[in-house]
């Protein structure tokens, strides 16, 4: 798949996308289909939701890690080399800005002495977008609802945090592709191309892709981040 793995670095591929896009089911299918290599699963946001609990957890070949935030990811990330795993798979929070990862892979952490980059290799950065409520997500109408003191408070809106997902996406996945008829899934297109003009974008329904189009890709370039 892709370039060869390194046996120094371990590629890292992050997954972002808004809740119910289908992320979870997503790495299920990565988990179910991976061949040969040890790999390690980091949801970040909290435990899987019982009924979206990963079906390989009893796989040997699979680690399953739940950080409730951010702050725990290094110290995960430092005992996970020590184990040999083969690649490395985040899952990011729902609502969550796609910078704050970036940052804890490219940047060394002082307080615990460990350079994720000298262990890991940042490879893809994916996002998942729910293309049956896309129009719904994006205007942030239900979570402004929720959450009326949003628009006042300085944080950044469901709209800001989306649109991020996909600026810095390396590729996008439009999941729920059965669900939405073609003139609408090629307005999402058109409007994600827009968006992030760079990035491959790609169609799946339940999250069915090719794992190669996601994994040991190579496609992440740091030269584009040199702001962080």
């Amino acid at each position: 798949m892709g370039i060869p793995l390194s046996e120094n670095n371990i590629p890292v591929t992050i997954v972002s996308g808004y809740a119910n896009a289908g992320k979870t089911v997503l790495l299920n299918h990565v988990c179910e289909n991976i061949r040969s290599w040890k790999i390690a699963v980091i949801q970040v946001g909290g435990g899987f939701i019982v009924n979206q609990q990963p079906q390989n957890a009893g796989d040997d070949n699979i680690v399953f890690v739940y950080c409730a935030s951010g702050d725990d990811i290094l110290k995960e990330m430092k005992k996970l080399a020590e184990q040999n795993i083969d690649y490395l798979l985040i899952e990011n929070a729902g609502i969550s800005n796609p910078l704050a990862l970036l940052k804890i892979m490219l940047h060394k952490d002082k307080c615990n002495a460990f350079d994720a980059g000298e262990s890991y290799r940042l490879d893809t950065m994916v996002t998942v977008i729910d293309s049956f409520n896309f129009i719904r997500d994006y205007s942030g109408i239900d979570a402004i609802a929720g959450n009326p003191k949003q628009l006042n408070s300085g944080q950044a809106s469901i709209t800001d945090i989306l649109t991020l997902q996909m600026e810095y996406a390396d590729v996008i996945i439009l999941n729920k592709t059965d669900l939405v008829t073609a003139s609408l899934l090629n307005m999402i297109r058109l409007f994600v191309q827009v968006t992030n003009e760079s990035a491959v974008i790609l169609e799946s329904s339940f999250g069915k892709i090719h794992l190669s189009n996601i994994l040991n890709t190579g496609l992440f370039n740091v030269c584009k981040f040199n702001m962080l």
